[in-house]
């Protein structure tokens, strides 16, 4: 229940906090107004499955005091779900995405093998798909001037759905299952390697459709992952090209005449307004009329330059000696030399 490693000694704080994990999960489960519904959403049950068998709601009681000991809410069905979903391994390193220079820079949720190293910051148009015929782009989130061993500034989510509002998130019995969009973005608000990423790192969903909104904002929502999302205009898919090249590239399915923005950009919400600090002392100056003390004069604060300001680089066309590296052109024949 407490995930302790093998060496760490139980103290009588850990007993503690099971107790009280334990006593969460037996209010939250056993006095939920609908105990079926919240088994099926919270273990994800597949059509025909009785959520009623006495095995799965242990099952769910355990799951629920665990959560509640990592200090998840015990009380939220959504909640729950995103921990099921981490502990059937959407969070393991078996799912992450490696960039082409070695950083890690995304996750793979489609229940096919992990792409090959990926060109994470830049983008491949093609009117059908193919590379023949393409030309490349850098994408809004690129970083300028980066070091070559810098995270490309984009964390890309590979995933797939045909369900409007949800994601088909692969199970270990090689199934898959129907997740919501909230689900998906409280699963990545406990993402343990998108955390350890700068803030100005994106999120960049591949494979659910372009244009989705629902999906942009759930994951910007300040209760997902509160970063800024990256959605493409036109369809959007991850192409790998092993066994040839070790590499992946993001492909845009667009007419190579089009000028037109192929992204849209979703920031999470303005943080609420923090309450005022303590007011000032109140000082008796001989009469009846308290005056307040001075306060000491703060230098005025510079605004730094706008997020807008600093992402937005955009190449509808580059040459090769706009990025960086210098690769050769965008050409079906010649992808396979860039840089690594």
């Amino acid at each position: 229940m407490l995930e302790l490693r093998a060496w760490e000694q139980v103290t009588a704080a850990h007993r503690q906090n099971a107790l009280w994990a334990t006593v969460q999960a037996v209010e939250s489960v056993e006095n939920h107004p609908d105990p079926d519904a919240l088994t099926t959403k919270a273990l994800h049950l597949g059509t025909g499955v009785d959520p009623r068998d006495e095995a799965l709601r242990a099952d769910l009681l355990r799951m629920t005091a665990t959560a509640a000991a990592l200090g998840r809410d015990a009380y939220d069905p959504t909640v729950l779900a995103a921990y099921d979903l981490e502990r059937n391994g959407a969070l393991n390193d078996r799912t992450l995405i490696t960039a082409v220079n070695g950083t890690r820079t995304g996750r793979s949720w489609t229940g096919g093998p992990v792409p090959s190293r990926l060109w994470a910051d830049r983008y491949v148009i093609s009117p059908d798909g193919r590379l023949a015929g393409s030309r490349g782009a850098l994408a809004p989130w690129h970083r300028k001037g980066a070091a070559k061993g810098a995270h490309p500034s984009g964390y890309v989510l590979h995933m797939s759905g045909t369900t409007p509002g949800q994601a088909d998130m692969p199970w270990p019995d090689g199934t898959t299952r129907p997740v919501p969009y909230e689900e998906i973005a409280e699963l990545l608000s406990h993402d343990p390697v998108l955390a350890r990423l700068d803030r100005d790192v994106t999120v960049v969903p591949v494979g659910t459709g372009e244009g989705d909104a629902e999906l942009a904002e759930a994951i910007a929502a300040r209760t997902g992952a509160a970063r800024t999302v990256w959605l493409p205009v036109r369809p959007l898919r991850l192409l790998d090209r092993r066994p040839a090249v070790n590499e992946s590239l993001l492909v845009l399915i667009s007419p190579q005449d089009d000028t037109g923005a192929h992204w849209s950009q979703t920031r999470p919400p303005a943080l609420a307004t923090q309450p005022s600090g303590p007011a000032p002392d109140v000082i008796t100056t001989g009469g009846d009329t308290p005056s307040q003390a001075p306060l000491s004069e703060a230098p005025p604060s510079k605004s730094p330059p706008s997020e807008d300001a600093r992402r937005r680089w955009v190449a509808g066309q580059v040459s090769a000696e706009d990025l960086p590296g210098n690769p050769p052109g965008f050409t079906g024949a010649r992808w396979s030399v860039w840089p690594n």
